[in-house]
């Protein structure tokens, strides 16, 4: 059918999460799992507005649309390299929780950089 396959979607989030991490917080996962922080996604989801083809070049803004004391919301947005064209939109909720699997309080960076916002 020459359309990326939608499970890509997921991938394309999580890459996109993972460089706004780097990017806007400077940080890493690397670093968060250090520190003792680990965020799994406890939810998912996706809205499918057009397909993605073959070898297109493509643009995800990427931003934390909900910060709670344990919790937060990213959102994404997918467009094509113009932003002319939005493919999908999503979200992810990502719990915190400690090196016992136990929920703990995100690293003030989160809620700073939410707030600041």
């Amino acid at each position: 059918m020459a359309v990326v396959y939608y499970a890509e979607y997921l991938y394309f989030f999580e890459r996109a999460r993972t460089e706004y991490i780097r990017n806007i917080l400077s940080l890493s996962y690397y670093q968060l799992e250090q520190q003792g922080y680990f965020l799994p996604v406890t939810h998912v989801d996706c809205t499918y507005k057009h397909s993605i083809r073959y070898d297109e070049y493509i643009q995800i803004k990427t931003y934390i649309s909900q910060c709670k004391r344990a919790s937060l919301i990213f959102s994404y947005e997918i467009y094509n390299e113009e932003k002319s064209t939005l493919y999908a939109l999503g979200t992810t909720t990502l719990a915190c929780i400690d090196r016992n699997g136990k929920p703990c309080k995100l690293p003030d960076i989160f809620t700073t950089k939410y707030n600041a916002l």
